[in-house]
């Protein structure tokens, strides 16, 4: 059962003095069009993620299935970011018990798209935000 607060948790663009952070639950057309979002993401958005994506597609979603091919994997690669993920681990306690905890771990997007076994096991719902700096926003070749 979902709230209208869990549903809202991963959405939103924030700043700090160095870096943005960009909530994985977001669309990218909610992402072009929030306020926080800098005019430089707007325009690579526009120009090469939007065109071959669409805007009704969730982040989490497009980087599960995300390849290497794609021009909005040349974006994210220049922004050279790292994605949060919670990553399930099955764990085994002095009992012989398993259970299943959650880890977060940062990921290179590189990285990322390369490990296709993370991404079979992985769910959309278990990424959870983007974060990059923002001297490689200003960087980023548009």
């Amino acid at each position: 059962m979902t709230t209208i607060g869990n549903e809202n948790d991963f959405k939103f663009v924030l700043q700090d003095f160095s870096n943005i952070y960009i909530g994985m639950r977001m669309t990218y057309k909610e992402v072009a069009e929030a306020d926080d979002t800098p005019q430089r993401l707007k325009t690579a958005l526009y120009m090469y993620v939007l065109p071959e994506i669409g805007e009704d597609m969730r982040v989490c979603d497009h980087v599960l299935s995300m390849t290497s091919e794609s021009r909005a994997y040349m974006v994210f690669c220049q922004l050279k970011g790292k994605l949060k993920v919670m990553v399930p681990v099955e764990v085994t306690d002095r009992k012989g018990n398993t259970r299943i905890e959650y880890r977060e771990q940062l990921y290179a997007i590189k990285d990322f798209v390369d490990k296709a076994e993370l991404k079979e096991k992985l769910k959309p719902e278990y990424i959870m935000e983007y974060k990059f700096s923002k001297l490689h926003l200003a960087s980023l070749a548009v």
